[in-house]
């Protein structure tokens, strides 16, 4: 295709989320940042980011969870997708949102914001049900789809990382 045909089309960018599930003593917890950008600077959202050219929207979830929370994670599953055209303020959006279990042992020694994410942590799932702490975007309605088949499949899967004991010393310290 010519150049000129290429840009009379408008197509969405395609953005990749990541949510990443933990069983500690207190129950379920998922990861999540504060954006240290516009949109929605200092708000909570799961881990995530543009997909490159040519990069496979599975590497590129792997790699944003990377680069904003230092965490490794190697199996996915493949949560929904979201593409209300309003779903981001700067422009129309398609994000691809896959669960993904982490690598151990000692998977959440590494765990430090980095990249445009300010901070990071992990939340009870009970309270992001009960919508405690908003979610930008339009993650509370993903983190619903998430919620809905982690219930079904994903805890009989055991598709969750089990912290350590000395893990659990560590984010509580943080």
């Amino acid at each position: 295709m010519s150049s000129t045909t290429e840009s009379k089309y408008r197509n969405p960018s395609l953005t990749v989320d990541a949510i990443v599930p933990i069983k500690t003593n207190e129950g379920f917890q998922v990861c999540l940042i504060t954006r240290g950008r516009d949109p929605h600077k200092g708000s909570l959202a799961f881990p995530g980011g543009f997909v490159d050219y040519m990069e496979d929207p599975e590497v590129a979830v792997i790699r944003e969870l990377d680069e904003e929370t230092h965490l490794k994670g190697t199996q996915i599953k493949l949560i929904c997708v979201a593409g209300k055209p309003n779903r981001d303020p700067r422009r129309h959006t398609v994000s691809i949102v896959y669960a993904i279990k982490l690598d151990g042992p000692n998977a959440l020694f590494s765990l430090q914001a980095d990249d445009d994410a300010q901070n990071v942590g992990f939340f009870k799932m009970n309270e992001l049900i009960s919508k405690a702490h908003p979610l930008a975007f339009d993650h509370q309605e993903i983190f619903e789809k998430f919620s809905e088949w982690f219930e079904k499949e994903g805890i009989t899967e055991n598709f969750y990382y089990t912290l350590s004991k000395e893990e659990e010393e560590h984010l509580n310290k943080k």
